[in-house]
C-alpha cells in the first residue's frame, strides 16, 4: 500500500487553482494563510520567496520549484522593495498563454499550482512538512523522472492554447510535479529525534504503518501489529515509540480520526455508520475520541466543513 497517496486522499487534496503567465517589474504576489499546499516552478527569470518563517528570503531562479505547504503567509515578489498585491490583482495585469517569446531582462514567468485541504491534516506526517521544500534547478540530476517531468511540463507551456488537449495535459504535469517533490523530500529527509518519516524508512515499524492504514477498523493491538512488524511485542513497542515519538494506539486513533474527517466531508452516512468503517464499535465511541483529538463533535465537524 502507498501510504502516502492514501493521506492526500483523507485529506482531500485537490487542485483549485492553475496560473501560467508572464510578469514584468515590479511586481509581488501576496498568498495569505490559508489551507491549501501550493506549487510553484520558475520558467523563465527571477523572482524572491519571503516569507517570516525564512531566516532569508530565497532567490529563484529558472528551473527552480517551489512547494509551500504549511498554513503562512508568504509573498513571491520580483524584487525586495516591491509591495505584492493579492494573486487575482497580479494575474490581471499578466500576459497569460504560452511563456515563449516573452523573455526579457524585466520580466519572470513561471506556474503555479495551487491545492485546498478539504479536510483539516492532523496526522502527523502533515506536521512534520517544512513549510517550503526548495529544489533548485541544479539538484535535479537528468536522469531522473522529475528532470523529465519539469522539462515536460516547460515544454507544454510553450505551446499555443489551441494546441489539442493543453489545458489537461499542464494540470496533469502540474500534479506530477507536486508528488515528485513531496517524494524527494520524503526520501532524503532524515530527521535526527522522533518522526513520522524516520518511523517510515524503518522497514519493520512500515510493516505495522501499512497494515494500520490498509485496515484502520481492525481491532488492532500492540501484540498484533508487533506481529505485522515480525518484531517482538516489546521490540516493536519500544521502536515505534523511540522512532516516531507515539504509542502505536494512538496512531492507530489518529489514522481513524481522519479517515472520519474525511467521510464527514466527503458522506452523508450517519455517524453510527462512519464509527463502524473506521473501527469504533458505536457513534459515542467514536465522537468521545473525536471531540479528544478535533476539539468537536463529529455532528459540529460535519457542520462547519459542509457549509
Amino acid at each position: 500500500m502507498d501510504i502516502v497517496s492514501e493521506l492526500m486522499r483523507s485529506v482531500g487534496l485537490t487542485p483549485a487553482h492553475l496560473a501560467q503567465c508572464t510578469v514584468f517589474k515590479p511586481w509581488g504576489i501576496g498568498f495569505p494563510a490559508m489551507r491549501w499546499a501550493a506549487f510553484h516552478l520558475v520558467a523563465r527569470g527571477t523572482c524572491w520567496l519571503r516569507s517570516s518563517q525564512l531566516p532569508t528570503p530565497l532567490h529563484l531562479e529558472a528551473g527552480d520549484l517551489v512547494l509551500a505547504t504549511s498554513q503562512l503567509a508568504y509573498d513571491l515578489v520580483s524584487d525586495l522593495t516591491a509591495t505584492p498585491k493579492p494573486i487575482q490583482e497580479t494575474l490581471a495585469s499578466a500576459i497569460r498563454g504560452p511563456l515563449s517569446g516573452l523573455e526579457t531582462s524585466n520580466s519572470t514567468s513561471f506556474i503555479c499550482g495551487i491545492y485546498r485541504f478539504a479536510v483539516e491534516p492532523i496526522h502527523p506526517f502533515f506536521a512534520e512538512l517544512p513549510a517550503f521544500i526548495y529544489v533548485p534547478a541544479h539538484q535535479i540530476a537528468a536522469h531522473e523522472p522529475m528532470y523529465a517531468a519539469q522539462r515536460l511540463l516547460s515544454a507544454e507551456l510553450d505551446y499555443a492554447s489551441t494546441e489539442p488537449g493543453k489545458s489537461i495535459l499542464t494540470d496533469r504535469l502540474v500534479d506530477v510535479m507536486f508528488y515528485y517533490i513531496l517524494r524527494q523530500w520524503i526520501n532524503t529527509h532524515r530527521n535526527q529525534g522522533a518522526s513520522w518519516v524516520t518511523a517510515y524508512h524503518n522497514p519493520y515499524i512500515r510493516n505495522a504503518l501499512i497494515a494500520i492504514h490498509e485496515n484502520p477498523a481492525h481491532p488492532w493491538q500492540v501484540a498484533t501489529l508487533a506481529e505485522k512488524a515480525t518484531l517482538s511485542r516489546a521490540a516493536f513497542a519500544q521502536q515505534f515509540k523511540t522512532l516516531l515519538g507515539d504509542t502505536p494506539l494512538n496512531y492507530v486513533t489518529k489514522v481513524r480520526i481522519q479517515k472520519a474527517m474525511e467521510l464527514l466531508m466527503r458522506t452523508q452516512e450517519s455517524i453510527d455508520r462512519i464509527s463502524d468503517t473506521v473501527g469504533y464499535g458505536t457513534g459515542f465511541a467514536l465522537s468521545k475520541a473525536f471531540k479528544r483529538i478535533c476539539g468537536v463533535s463529529p455532528q459540529q465537524y460535519r457542520l462547519q466543513v459542509t457549509r
